[in-house]
């Protein structure tokens, strides 16, 4: 078969509460990764601190998940009680993914993997870099997508790796954090991003993905980017610009450069029938 991207791609998604939303993301890249032999798809089951608030029934269910959490863990050999709080989702029918369980608790995680930090954010950045480990040692382009986002127009990925054509930039994403009181300088936000692995994996793993003092996680692939001389592109988005969604329930999108919203992330902004809604429909929200 013979592909208009001709880079090996490999595509890593952490799922840490991921559920119905991560079935609508599978199924918003279905249609352009089955044109390709050359993209993997690598899905890793993140625990992320045990449960989600709203997965929370009774206080015996929270007890129990911790203790068959910590069992798990303290006796890996004579147990298998991993824990999976909402993880259930179906791969849509022809897609491979290479799906890897895993409960370890960002604690552990963090410790395992040599990456500092604490919390759902470690456990989540901790979670990419062991999907990194699991690419192909061809990988040209590695995309990064968060499991709350959605791929709206059939040609996401050839506007994702079209700025990657100019040899000067290495990285590519769909919003940016900007300076603010919490961060110093912009990076790229790691909720969809692409870039040239022949760059980065010459970098310490761990610095690759770990948060900093002054940017949240992925904000490494902005910083070494541009303190090694090469350049990032960012589209436009409802982020720099709120006037181009409507629903200010919906999250955030960014356009594609035929003004057509082609990525949608849903950022804890409305429950699942909205999203559901917005993502069948997404045109409907962006301002003429």
């Amino acid at each position: 078969m013979n592909s208009p991207i001709k880079q090996k791609i490999s595509i890593i998604i952490v799922n840490y509460y991921g559920g119905k939303y991560i079935n609508l993301l599978l199924n918003s890249i279905k249609k352009v990764v089955l044109e390709y032999d050359n993209i993997d798809i690598i899905i890793v089951n993140n625990f992320r601190a045990g449960f989600s608030i709203r997965s929370i029934k009774s206080l015996p269910d929270v007890i129990l998940k911790v203790i068959k959490h910590y069992i798990n863990h303290l006796f890996p050999k004579l147990f298998d009680s991993r824990i999976k709080p909402n993880y259930i989702f179906k791969v849509p029918k022809d897609l491979r993914c290479m799906i890897y369980d895993t409960s370890i608790h960002p604690v552990f995680w963090t410790k395992w993997m040599n990456i500092k930090g604490k919390g759902v954010s470690m456990s989540h950045t901790a979670g990419q870099a062991y999907g990194y480990s699991k690419i192909s040692s061809d990988t040209e382009l590695v995309i990064l997508m968060d499991q709350d986002i959605a791929l709206l127009n059939d040609n996401w990925l050839k506007s994702l790796t079209n700025p990657l054509k100019n040899e000067k930039v290495v990285l590519v994403g769909a919003v940016e954090d900007k300076i603010n009181d919490y961060y110093d300088r912009p990076f790229v936000h790691d909720a969809l991003m692409i870039f040239k692995n022949d760059f980065y994996k010459n970098f310490n793993l761990d610095n690759l993905f770990m948060a900093t003092k002054n940017g949240d996680q992925g904000s490494l692939f902005t910083y070494l980017c541009k303190d090694n001389g090469m350049d990032y592109f960012v589209f436009k988005n409802s982020r720099e610009n709120p006037m181009l969604l409507k629903n200010k329930d919906i999250g955030e999108i960014a356009i594609d450069e035929d003004k057509k919203i082609f990525f949608a992330h849903h950022h804890h902004a409305s429950n699942f029938s909205i999203w559901e809604e917005f993502v069948n429909n997404p045109q409907k929200h962006l301002e003429k």
